[in-house]
């Protein structure tokens, strides 16, 4: 079928709906649909308040998580945490396959995260149907994200987490997380480059080690015990380190919200320990961040670089 054909046809099928938008019978709206991690999940969740603020319906599309809801190499889950983490938060989602089958076919826009850096996306209109991973504005990490964000950990964390929580506060000053992400970027990704070496995790070590002499070493990971078996002896001898193997890949959303409550960060691929960092309330931190040669710090380190302009950044490829 041609493309007139298919504008023919998608104008067709969509004027009964916009008319009775038009005639306010039914209300359009933005549906987002979201994947990923708890991570992914907060981005698409500021993705949806650039709508909000305009007085659009932001509704979220989440029958990822039944039709797939795993890692890219379908290994590791993905499960819907956002609401758990952030209960307070306003929310709507559908799963409806007629609804999310209409707006997919009439109101769809989808985003390459690669190629395109354009953030068009933000003046779009209702109804919408917002799909893939678009590059974000200038100001959603500095404005919208701690606006947004905040982590009642007493509400958030189970007993077990709360006892890892009584570790992290006896710390200190010089707890710090360390968070090294293994499972689907434990090799190059062309959207994340190289997976952090175990030279980049001493050397950052190292680097807390001599400006905090009373560092203590959180280390979360999706691969534990790769952790204990090829990172640890690579870490200084005296580093004092506490492996935090609570909860796993599925329930990331728990291991955020103990990172967000150490005072220093050492970075890995992802984004957890640089949202851990920005959901703290105390500014003056340790921030090692990994980068590589193709994406230099990334969209969310560049953004950092100017909300967080007296942090240290340890760069090492």
């Amino acid at each position: 079928m041609s493309n007139y054909f298919k504008t023919v046809l998608k104008k067709t099928l969509s004027a009964p709906l916009m008319a009775a938008y038009r005639l306010k019978i039914a209300e359009p709206a933005v549906i987002l649909a979201m994947d990923g991690g708890i991570c992914s999940q907060m981005n698409f969740y500021l993705t949806g308040e650039y709508y909000r603020e305009r007085g659009l319906k932001v509704i979220f599309d989440t029958s990822w998580f039944d039709s797939c809801g795993k890692d890219l190499d379908g290994r590791f889950a993905r499960k819907l945490d956002l609401p758990l983490l952030f209960p307070y938060l306003p929310w709507e989602e559908t799963r409806s396959v007629v609804k999310l089958g209409i707006y997919r076919k009439l109101f769809a826009s989808y985003g390459d995260y690669e190629h395109d850096i354009s953030t068009a996306w933000t003046g779009y209109d209702a109804p919408l149907y917002l799909c893939g991973y678009h590059h974000n504005p200038e100001d959603m990490y500095s404005r919208l994200f701690r606006k947004t964000f905040r982590v009642d950990v007493e509400r958030v964390l189970d007993d077990r987490n709360k006892a890892m929580l009584e570790q992290i506060r006896h710390a200190g000053a010089g707890a710090t997380a360390m968070h090294v992400r293994r499972g689907d970027l434990s090799v190059y990704n062309p959207v994340y480059g190289h997976p952090a070496s175990a030279a980049y995790f001493r050397a950052a070590a190292e680097s807390v080690m001599t400006d905090c002499k009373d560092a203590k070493f959180f280390v979360f990971s999706d691969e534990p015990e790769w952790v204990r078996n090829e990172l640890l002896p690579k870490l200084p001898a005296a580093a004092d380190v506490t492996v935090a193997d609570l909860n796993g890949p599925e329930h990331g959303y728990m291991d955020l919200a103990l990172m967000a409550q150490c005072r220093n960060q050492i970075t890995s691929q992802g984004s957890h320990g640089k949202f851990a960092a920005m959901m703290r309330d105390d500014m003056s931190a340790w921030w090692c961040c990994v980068t590589h040669r193709t994406r230099p710090a990334g969209a969310i380190g560049l953004q950092m670089r100017k909300f967080f302009p007296f942090n240290i950044f340890i760069n090492f490829f």
